[in-house]
Formats: C-alpha cells, sequence, structure tokens
C-alpha cells in the first residue's frame, strides 16, 4: 500500500517537473487528461516518472532489482506495453492513471 502512494506521488511530481500544465489543471489530471491534452514527448516523459517512481518503490518494497528490472524492461523495452496503456486511458479517462499503470505492471511484474 505505502508504495501505491508513493506512486501516486511520484505521478503528480511529474506533471509539476515536465508540463506548463497549471496547478488547478493538475489538480484534475486522469488518464484522458493525459491522453488527450498531453504531446506524445510530455506523455512519454509523464509515464516514465510514474515507473520510475513504481520501480524504485519496489526496489525498496522488494529489496533488490528484480521489481525494478521487470518493470523498466516492460515500460522501456516493449512498445505494446505502451500501446496498452493508452488503450486503458481510452477506456478508464476519468481514472488516475497511477492505479492504471499499478494495475498494468503487476499483472507483468507482481508486486503488492
Amino acid at each position: 500500500m505505502l508504495w501505491r502512494n508513493q506512486v501516486i506521488a511520484a505521478a503528480f511530481a511529474a506533471v509539476f517537473l515536465v508540463s506548463d500544465t497549471p496547478i488547478s489543471q493538475a489538480e484534475q489530471l486522469n488518464a484522458g487528461a493525459i491522453l488527450n491534452n498531453m504531446s506524445a514527448v510530455e506523455r512519454f516523459t509523464y509515464l516514465s516518472g510514474v515507473i520510475e517512481g513504481l520501480a524504485h518503490a519496489r526496489f525498496v518494497a522488494d529489496g533488490g532489482a528484480t521489481g525494478r528490472a521487470c518493470l523498466h524492461a516492460w515500460f522501456y523495452d516493449t512498445p505494446e506495453s505502451r500501446r496498452k496503456l493508452e488503450a486503458a486511458f481510452a477506456r478508464y479517462p476519468n481514472e488516475y492513471a497511477a492505479p492504471i499503470i499499478l494495475a498494468l505492471t503487476k499483472r507483468q511484474c507482481g508486486g503488492s
């Protein structure tokens, strides 16, 4: 549960660091906004931030690099994974992105 909260915090932090999105809009950030309002570069940067937050949290929770390596391979080495993310965002546009990402990565890489 702790690392899930860390992921959500990392996701919001990524928005503030890589986007010109005002805070009032960022507070309403959901999967639809990411998919429809971010350029491909902004979306990749945002998603990379979430993945890095997940990967670090997994490293800490697992006490090793196995989960982190799986998350990195899933996102960076498998273009199909990014297409799955975008399809899930389109299917659940009103949900926050981090739980969607968490659900998809959990299927591939496990974790709690």
